[in-house]
């Protein structure tokens, strides 16, 4: 597998799981849940929000040494 399409794929599952705990942590708020949980699930989302920072961020490095020099 080539190093983006492994950073592609990376960033893809990270946007999904990013996506369901968002909307979790959502639905456990407006219910009241045990408070300890929620603070569980949103360290998992902010660690994933910054493993998508550090995806992009060697996406944006990739791109630049594989343009053309003009």
């Amino acid at each position: 597998m080539t190093d983006r399409k492994f950073l592609h794929d990376l960033a893809n599952a990270s946007m999904i799981a990013s996506g369901m705990l968002n909307s979790a942590i959502r639905i456990l708020e407006a219910s009241q849940a045990d408070p300890k949980a929620l603070e569980k699930l949103t360290k998992a989302f902010n660690a994933l929000k910054k493993i998508e920072e550090l995806v992009t961020s060697e996406r944006e490095k990739k791109q630049r040494t594989e343009e053309p020099a003009t």
